[in-house]
């Protein structure tokens, strides 16, 4: 099957492996996104305002004395 997906154009076979992979699996696991960081230290600048789309932005942070 694999071999037929890779060097067909035919998407049947596709299809086929598809189908086949489905029984196998259970679930497709896909990994988390990152979540809000809810706790910030006192000295760590950078963070707020936090995004609304969950993304984290270390590359912004900074410490202060």
């Amino acid at each position: 099957m694999i071999n037929q997906t890779l060097t067909s154009s035919n998407l049947q076979y596709m299809y086929a492996w598809q189908d086949y992979l489905a029984k196998q699996l259970p679930l497709q696991w896909q990994p988390n996104g990152p979540f809000q960081i809810t706790e910030v230290s006192s000295n760590l600048r950078g963070v707020l305002p936090q995004n609304p789309t969950l993304v984290i932005n270390p590359e912004n942070w900074y410490f202060v004395k």
